[in-house]
């Protein structure tokens, strides 16, 4: 069964090494970036090397005493201990102890020792024989301590006894050499002096040997904390190495660790295993194959749950796997579970059952540490490089332009949306000042503006521009700007570009076609209210020239009246087509017929000193549209051709069919369609941007006061939209405009032409009038009763209704104003056709247009316009009485 390892945290020295957690000290940190150690063996030296040391230090510190100890006990005691043959004698011996040292050093025996204890045995002997006073036979035995006390400190315990028994004997055979040359006073004191030094020797002895013993173990405990300590720095060296090739990539700190792993502890191998897709594949490596092998462990085997479990465990592994490195060992299984959900873990393997255990979990933990932090590490690398690699490529792929700009607004990068911007390749962009591609100086203003409030102020920021292309083009471009941080610590610009040129012209056109239909509604309003006095103005005057009673110059005076109601009315007219209200009189028209009929009436408006081209293709067709309003377009399109060509030039009007399948280039709000294209164009002085954006508003004119009224082209831009087309013109400063008309085509052939008749027809029958405009409701009445009719007016929808529930002839016609207050025109005939089935309307109205969604019984009524004439309001009765 395996066994399971608890590690508790071990403090020494300062470092905490733990089982569950990465080796940290004061001095370096395996989590770091940067490791600074270095990788300390410290020599491990034996007992016999720590005693050579002792013999060296011992001869060395003996060679040395010895003369100073002898001077300063000659000069103390005299010659009675100390003589000058003694002195010598000294000499001569610390000499011997010098050489002894030398040979100490050499030496890596025991024979310095034994010379050195040898040399000490004999010094009391040479003492007393060189001066052989009592004094000197007294002092010379003490010495014999010296030896015993050296052969326990250099030799061992071993040597104790065999020295302090020949310090004995020769204590025992000095007193008896000496005894003959001491009186017999002398002789009672040398006995005891002996037996005492006996003694001493023998309690030396005892003493000595259990010092030696104790200097043994004292060795043996050094011996294995240098030995702890070696395999620790080995450790920690390793460690530091595992952590610095953690830096370089997960691959080399694997092959690194099992390579490692086996030296620093001590056992036979090391493998990484990380758990495969499919359970119990293992990819293992080791440190004998360049590459990783696929191994498959038993489900359920002791081994697989080591792998598993979050705990160090033993497993003994005979022959369950393929693999013959691992059959037969003992491995300590670290296991933990990586970022991308893989279990990993380290085997330290050996065949000795004894030299793996709980002193080697730190040291594979915190390898593993490492080998998860290198995985989390690479992961992120490869995540980082695929953000990256996606991030190009979105910036390469952008619709939008992007920009990165410096603090000296310089472009730093840019994308090819941003070059193709430009029109300018990418290299060409870089290096330039972004200031530079603006269109003007305010947009150099706006520009800068803007990259100094987003330095200021990180929040994006966005402001809209002009900027000039490569071919002279300009674009509307939106810019949102953000300051960024880069890798390197430093600050710049990203800017995002977007052409929005087309909705610039969109918004531009959203707002004219605003402005053009309020003032469509005011100029509405003024024309109705003024073509009811134009009625009775060009009525009246109509009855008075018709009725011959009148003398020349009252006749001339009518014409004149008459004549100003009807310019006065072609104004109201125009009113009505800006406002895109006027009465419309449309049919199917070949615009190549259309045109070639007032060819020659444009040649004489322009005059001879402007050319005239006239070039139309066969394929234009036909349109849905009032000729009449075709004429006024032409004729007004070229009296502004001649206006902006006072000294003469070209003016060409052409036309071709025109396919549209997607959106023209500026001209967004174009729908697609099949369209007759109009180009009326001239070399004049051309018009300005701004120009060009009020060019359709009414009342703006370039002409000087007195020459215009600026409703031309109101007109113009109203008729082509109520057509369902579009206009616009193309212009630059000196170069000449072109007016671009789309016309819808219509798919049949013109309708055939009508003639007008002037005359007033006269009719019978009975017709009621409604009218709220008292002066027009009298000459309304006039007129149908000069025209032979019997008539009823009333004063507006209430009084109508009462009169026709009222009567009880009937009435075969009703004549109604449109807009009236309370009721519309419209309201009341459906009321009274509930009354009369079948009751004819005429509706009369300044701007007469029936409202969209009217039942099919309304769309068979009648429409004039004001201000009518008695001839046009005759001729209209009469149409719808005898058809």
């Amino acid at each position: 069964m395996p066994r399971v390892i608890a590690c508790q945290p071990v403090v020494q020295d300062g470092i905490i090494e733990s089982s569950a957690g990465i080796v940290r000290s004061q001095e370096f940190s395996l989590a770091g970036v940067t490791l600074e150690m270095r990788a300390l063996d410290p020599e491990v030296p034996s007992d016999q090397a720590i005693r050579h040391r002792f013999v060296r230090l011992t001869s060395l510190l003996l060679a040395i005493i010895p003369i100073p100890a002898a001077l300063f006990a000659y000069a103390l005691f005299g010659e009675e201990i100390i003589s000058g043959t003694m002195l010598i004698g000294v000499t001569v011996f610390a000499g011997l102890l010098a050489l002894t040292h030398r040979w100490a050093r050499s030496s890596t025996t025991e024979r310095p020792a034994l010379a050195l204890i040898g040399l000490m045995l004999l010094l009391p002997i040479v003492l007393g024989l060189l001066n052989p006073t009592p004094g000197s036979i007294f002092m010379a035995p003490s010495l014999l301590v010296i030896p015993v006390i050296a052969a326990a400190s250099l030799l061992g315990s071993r040597w104790v006894i065999p020295t302090t028994l020949l310090a004995i004997a020769m204590a025992i055979g000095g007193h008896l050499l000496t005894d003959d040359l001491l009186t017999p006073p002398l002789r009672e004191i040398a006995l005891i002096r002996s037996i005492r030094v006996v003694t001493t020797l023998v309690l030396t002895a005892a003493i000595g040997w259990f010092f030696s013993r104790g200097l043994s173990q004292l060795i043996a405990a050094s011996r294995e904390a240098n030995l702890r300590l070696a395999a620790r720095a080995r450790r920690q060296a390793t460690l530091a190495y595992l952590g610095q090739r953690a830096l370089a990539s997960f691959e080399s700190l694997a092959a690194a660790t099992v390579e490692r792993t086996p030296v620093t502890l001590d056992i036979d191998l090391c493998a990484l295993a990380i758990s495969g897709d499919e359970d119990g594949l293992w990819l293992i490596t080791f440190a004998d194959a360049r590459r990783p092998k696929h191994l498959t462990i038993p489900v359920g085997s002791a081994l697989d749950g080591a792998l598993h479990d979050d705990q160090p465990t033993l497993v003994g592994l005979d022959r369950e796997l393929g693999d013959e490195r691992l059959q037969g060992t003992r491995c300590l299984v670290v296991s933990t579970t990586f970022t991308n959900g893989r279990r990993a873990a380290l085997l330290a393997c050996s065949r000795d059952h004894e030299a793996v255990g709980e002193n080697e979990v730190p040291f594979l933990q915190t390898s593993l540490s490492l080998l998860s932090t290198a995985a989390r590490r690479q992961e992120a690398e490869t995540l980082r490089s695929r953000s990256k690699a996606r991030y190009a490529d979105l910036v390469k792929l952008s619709p939008d332009g992007i920009v990165t700009v410096d603090r000296d607004g310089l472009i730093a990068s840019v994308n090819p949306a941003a070059a193709s911007l430009f029109d300018l390749e990418p290299e060409s962009l870089r290096g330039r000042r972004f200031t530079d591609l603006c269109l003007d100086e305010g947009a150099r203003d706006d520009a800068n503006g803007l990259f100094t409030s987003v330095i200021r102020d990180p929040r994006a920021k966005s402001r809209a521009l002009w900027v000039e292309r490569q071919d002279d083009e300009r674009r509307r471009v939106e810019i949102n700007a953000q300051v960024t941080t880069r890798d390197d610590g430093s600050r710049e610009i990203v800017a995002i570009l977007r052409d929005v040129t087309d909705r610039y012209h969109l918004e531009e056109q959203l707002r004219l076609s605003q402005r053009l239909e309020s003032l469509g509604l005011l100029a509405g309003g003024v024309a109705h209210d003024f073509n009811n006095i134009l009625t009775v103005v060009i009525t009246s005057a109509a009855i008075l020239r018709d009725e011959g009673r009148l003398g020349e110059q009252d006749r001339e005076l009518v014409h004149e009246i008459y004549d100003a109601g009807e310019r006065a009315a072609r104004l109201t007219n125009q009113l009505l087509a800006f406002s895109r209200r006027q009465v419309l009189s449309p049919r199917h028209v070949d615009l190549v017929t259309a045109i070639r009929e007032i060819e020659k009436m444009l040649r004489r408006l322009i005059g001879e000193d402007i050319e005239l081209i006239v070039d139309l293709t066969d394929d234009l067709g036909t349109v849905y549209a009032d000729p009449s309003q075709i004429e006024q377009v032409l004729i007004n399109l070229c009296v502004n051709a001649r206006a902006a060509m006072p000294s003469g030039g070209l003016l060409l009007i052409t036309g071709h069919r025109n396919q549209i399948s997607e959106p023209l280039a500026g001209q967004p709000q174009v729908a697609n369609g099949d369209y007759a294209h109009l180009k009326v164009s001239d070399t004049g002085t051309g018009m300005d941007a701004a120009t060009q954006a009020r060019i359709f508003e009414p009342f703006f004119t370039t002409k000087e006061p007195g020459e215009g009224t600026g409703l031309g082209l109101s007109m113009v831009h109203g008729f082509v939209q109520q057509s369902g087309g579009y206009i616009w013109p193309e212009s630059e400063i000196d170069r000449g405009s072109t007016f671009h008309v789309l016309l819808p085509r219509a798919d049949r052939a013109a309708d055939a032409g009508t003639t007008r008749n002037s005359t007033v027809r006269r009719g019978e029958g009975r017709i009621l009038v409604i009218e709220d405009e008292p002066l027009v409701r009298t000459v309304a009445t006039r007129i149908l009763i000069g025209a032979g009719y019997e008539v009823i007016a009333c004063d507006g929808p209430t009084s109508a209704l009462e009169t026709f529930a009222a009567d009880t002839r009937g009435f075969d016609l009703v004549v109604s104003d449109v807009v009236m207050p309370g009721m519309s025109g419209i309201e009341v005939i459906k009321l009274l056709r509930l009354r009369q089935p079948g009751l004819r309307a005429l509706l009369v109205s300044g701007y007469p247009r029936l409202p969209a969604g009217l039942e099919d019984s309304l769309r068979s009524m009648t429409l004039i316009s004001k201000p009518f004439t008695p001839a046009s309001l005759s001729a209209a009765v009469s149409a719808i009485l005898d058809p």
